[in-house]
């Protein structure tokens, strides 16, 4: 009878829904399924995992998830609500969330009670792609989220006696200085604009030293727990491995050894050590043996309010060190690429563009490239401008010009894609010649001959990027995609391979999966291509190009209703998209293939 008995206890649930589901399954039902599974793959799932969250009702349009921590719910939903909007609402998915904090009821893997039901009343209430929490969720994570919520008031919600007071968060209101929780607060304060000092300017040209530049980071000696005392030394060891893999890192300071490694606390405060070390950023962690499993614990903090933005878990078995110092290296530096400039860019939107210096003013421009729509690409393209005004020498603006400039070839954005060409190859000379080790302009350079239709200068341009950097996921995505494009299958599936591991979220993730469709295709794998395919084009940020690739493939493999949807897509985006963009941006050199590709394109009218 005790097995049977209902538990009772206090937790954290989130509920998130579909904004326009109906809508969307009544215009075209396949395509919203398979887009909400690969934003559940993709985006929701692996954000419920990081944060401990576990999904226990999960219905067409939305899921209900149950935390132990409210503050892992809340940095769930942000990172969920952040992901999305950084990508543009992929596959047109875009969620509302609601959280609270209440009691429940568990009755076996079911969970019940008002801390679910309020919750889920509270969802409706979020913006399209925001965040609505009650009062008691705001007041439980204090600043330890690194964003404010907006006072929304009272709210009556129905089979609620008492009316909610309500706080709302969205990506675009970045992060900000707490308002006070308390019941007289009915709207948050304004920042106050930056005063001008004495020689006219503002506080943009004296952000204290940890606020201005390129970002900075400590990594502390990790801490061992359980391990045996000849063991424990591999922590330190694999804090050393992480100093020498994020220094290969240009975008990234990193503090010496000889001082990171003098802060042994337990529970380091992510913002006493920001002071001590004048740094933007800590990075910490444990080593745990527990049995027959070694776990690495690892949590990234900015230091102004001590915000985690980034935490995870790695395990293996016991025996198995080694792979497990080399995971730890492999994703620290991947994550790390993609949450630092988030962050950063998030800090720049609410700093107002006359406080940007010259790096806020990159990664600014950053969040603007990865989102790959033509407006987007201008906004970044602009703002690369603008940081080399302020700082002409600054070789990774550059690589982020070229870096736009190949967009509006590659995309045909522009009415002149070979003077785009052009630019994108002149802003990746500069870059090198102000940085030749950095690898990200390396990646540019090597990029700008896929547009020359030199395949062989590209390859080698790549190959140094990864020399550089060994855990350069892009550089490796990079090579895969130049392989294609003379056949070369053993590179290509080594590069998705390498770069999907490295970095199974990044912004460029659906390039990797259509580089291995494409090879598939030309080694007469039809119905695996046609799979990897549309994997591809539902993926975050695919473009009208990935879109191409996924009705030629689903064409070669007979699947030609699903083709026939994708050709759709396309025409909706790209009225005027014909084969001639689609072997400009992929030149192959097989004559047999491109006659492949061409006939399954022109079977659907381009």
């Amino acid at each position: 009878m005790a097995e049977n008995a209902n538990i009772r206890r206090l937790a954290a649930i989130l509920a998130a829904d579909v904004v326009g589901y109906s809508t969307m399954m009544g215009r075209d039902e396949a395509g919203t399924l398979a887009a909400l599974r690969q934003h559940r793959v993709e985006v929701f799932d692996p954000a419920v995992a990081t944060h401990r969250g576990r999904v226990f009702k999960l219905m067409g349009d939305g899921a209900l998830v149950e935390f132990p921590s409210v503050v892992d719910a809340v940095s769930c939903a942000i990172e969920i609500q952040s992901r999305i909007h950084a990508l543009g609402t992929p596959g047109g998915v875009t969620l509302r969330i609601g959280i609270n904090l209440g009691d429940i009821i568990v009755e076996g893997d079911d969970v019940f009670g008002d801390g679910v039901n309020v919750a889920a009343r509270l969802e409706p209430l979020a913006e399209a792609g925001g965040i609505c929490v009650a009062s008691i969720v705001n007041e439980s994570v204090g600043h330890r989220v690194g964003i404010a919520f907006r006072d929304g008031g009272e709210a009556r919600v129905k089979n609620i006696v008492q009316p909610i007071r309500i706080w709302k968060w969205h990506p675009e209101d970045g992060s900000a200085p707490r308002v006070s929780a308390s019941p007289s607060t009915h709207h948050a304060t304004a920042r106050p604009a930056p005063a001008p000092d004495a020689s006219g300017g503002t506080e943009a040209q004296h952000l204290p030293p940890v606020l201005a530049g390129r970002p900075s980071i400590a990594v502390l000696p990790l801490g061992a727990l359980g391990l045996p005392r000849e063991r424990a030394l591999m922590a330190d060891a694999v804090s050393h491995d992480l100093i020498q893999a994020l220094s290969r890192l240009r975008w990234l300071a990193i503090t010496a050894r000889g001082s990171a490694f003098r802060i042994r606390e337990s529970m380091p405060d992510p913002c006493d050590i920001g002071a001590r070390l004048q740094v933007r950023y800590v990075l910490s962690g444990m080593l745990d043996l527990s049995g027959n499993q070694l776990s690495a614990t690892l949590e990234l903090a900015e230091t102004t309010e001590g915000a985690v933005i980034w935490a995870d878990r790695l395990t293996v078995s016991a025996d198995a060190v080694e792979e497990l110092r080399a995971r730890i290296v492999g994703h620290v530096v991947e994550s790390l690429d993609i949450y630092v400039p988030l962050n950063e860019a998030m800090q720049a939107r609410l700093g107002g563009s006359d406080r940007l210096d010259a790096w806020a003013t990159y990664h600014l421009g950053l969040h603007h490239m990865y989102r790959f729509t033509p407006e987007d690409n201008a906004k970044a393209n602009a703002l690369f401008e603008r940081a080399i005004e302020l700082d002409p020498r600054f070789a990774r603006a550059h690589g982020g010009l070229s870096f736009t400039r190949f967009q509006d070839s590659f995309m045909r954005y522009v009415p002149d894609p070979a003077e785009a060409a052009r630019d994108a190859r002149r802003h990746a000379e500069r870059g090198l010649e102000l940085d030749p080790l950095d690898p990200f302009v390396n990646l540019n350079m090597g990029r700008s001959f896929w547009l020359g239709d030199a395949p062989e200068s590209a390859a080698s341009w790549l190959e140094r990027a990864t020399r550089l950097n060994p855990n350069y996921a892009q550089g490796f995505y990079a090579r895969a995609f130049t392989a294609n494009l003379v056949g070369d299958e053993p590179t290509v599936s080594q590069g998705v391979e390498a770069a999907m591991r490295l970095s199974p979220l990044d912004p460029l993730l659906y390039g990797m999966i259509a580089a291995k469709a494409l090879i598939l295709a030309q080694t007469g794998r039809e119905e695996e291509a046609a799979d990897w395919a549309e994997r591809a084009a539902n993926a975050p940020g695919a473009h009208f190009i990935i879109w191409l690739i996924a009705v030629a493939c689903l064409g070669m493999a007979g699947r030609t209703a699903e083709a026939a949807r994708w050709a759709e897509k396309v025409r909706a985006r790209r009225p005027d998209a014909n084969q001639q963009h689609f072997f400009s941006a992929l030149p192959m050199r097989d004559p047999l293939s491109r006659a492949h590709f061409g006939t399954a394109l022109a079977a659907q009218g381009f």
